[in-house]
């Protein structure tokens, strides 16, 4: 079993996820020590903190236990994305919820392009395309600093290339591009970077590549999380 995170690894939303700044450090740092702490807050709240060992699972999934952890909750995932769920949200701010749903719909996306069977990856990725939908609906329209709109965007882009509305998709990623140069986080900002230009070279546009550059000069950036743009082919 593999010790370290791959390189190819994307965080999700560590500010917002895990409220210690240290563990979240950590976890962007691809420490797996991390791990073992979220598991213990995970198991002591199984519903208030599903959605952050879920987003720690899939910063892990390189780790092959942390990968069929992720697999076996799915099925959980998707019934959270339902009405039932939502109601138990009601206790979040709606920027938190819309974190909690970029998070969720990243995952399934990520399980869809594994599932075995077309209609599974179908099913994914309509309930991915529901997430996103929520999460865009809960972000504040003044939250121009935050990282939580472009990436539900670029989850939303990877639905519509999958329905194979590539004009829509490329009219996404005009949008997210002039978005991302105001998100103020720099670790998030270099996780929108990369997988806008990693986009953007799969709908065939080469200004995928200055966007990954642009992804490298983003200051005050850990080197662990730079090097992860330095080996974009493995993501």
């Amino acid at each position: 079993m593999e010790t370290e995170p791959s390189l190819a690894e994307e965080e999700l939303d560590m500010t917002s996820m895990h409220r210690d700044s240290k563990l979240a450090s950590q976890i962007w740092e691809g420490k797996p020590e991390a791990i073992r702490e979220v598991r213990r807050s995970y198991e002591a709240d199984p519903e208030g903190q599903f959605v952050p060992w879920v987003s720690t699972l899939y910063s892990f999934r390189s780790i092959s236990a942390c990968a069929q952890e992720l697999t076996m909750l799915i099925p959980r995932m998707v019934a959270w994305v339902g009405d039932e769920e939502l109601a138990k949200m009601d206790h979040l701010d709606p920027l938190g919820r819309a974190d909690q749903f970029d998070v969720i719909s990243t995952v399934l996306v990520w399980a869809a392009e594994r599932a075995s069977s077309e209609h599974e990856k179908s099913r994914l990725m309509e309930r991915a395309y529901d997430a996103v939908g929520h999460g865009l609906y809960l972000v504040p329209k003044q939250a121009l600093l935050l990282h939580t709109r472009p990436l539900l965007f670029l989850t939303r882009v990877q639905t519509s290339l999958w329905s194979d509305l590539k004009d829509e998709a490329r009219a996404t990623l005009r949008l997210v591009s002039t978005l991302v140069p105001h998100v103020a986080d720099p670790n998030q900002k270099v996780r929108i970077y990369r997988k806008l230009g990693l986009l953007e070279l799969k709908t065939g546009n080469l200004r995928g590549l200055k966007h990954l550059f642009q992804s490298l000069f983003v200051k005050d950036v850990a080197a662990a999380i730079h090097r992860k743009t330095l080996f974009f082919w493995k993501w």
